[in-house]
């Protein structure tokens, strides 16, 4: 009757469905239990996406202190660098000015003695 082609009545689809459904007070326990798994469902839902908001809050707060530890990171590194030339270019100074320093005094010694002591008798040998 269902399956040969006709239009089926109202008796026969009410039929059907006690068949497929069962009767109408199982029906509507069957209703009230899928409204009540659905409300659950919708709770449990909601709970999930406040986690996943605070997740993604938490993951943006993080990305933020990383941006902003890189940037410190990133001046602190470029003043560390910029001293470090200075200091090696304040050495080299020294170092030229040292060595002008023992130029001079070893030119100047002649015959004064080491590095033109002017103690004398310093420039005598003991031979």
């Amino acid at each position: 009757m269902f399956f040969s082609g006709q239009v089926p009545t109202h008796e026969a689809r009410a039929v059907l469905e006690s068949m497929v459904f069962g009767n109408d007070e199982s029906n509507l326990e069957a209703d009230s239990m899928k409204q009540e798994a659905f409300h659950n469902l919708h709770v449990l839902l909601n709970s999930v996406r406040a986690e996943l908001a605070k997740a993604k809050e938490k993951q943006n707060n993080y990305m933020v202190r990383l941006d902003i530890n890189k940037a410190i990171n990133e001046h602190t590194y470029s003043k560390m660098v910029m001293r470090s030339l200075m200091e090696t270019f304040v050495f080299m100074i020294v170092t030229g000015i040292q060595l002008y320093l023992i130029r001079k005094w070893f030119k100047n010694a002649g015959g004064m003695g080491m590095l033109g002591s002017p103690v004398p008798g310093a420039n005598r040998s003991f031979y």
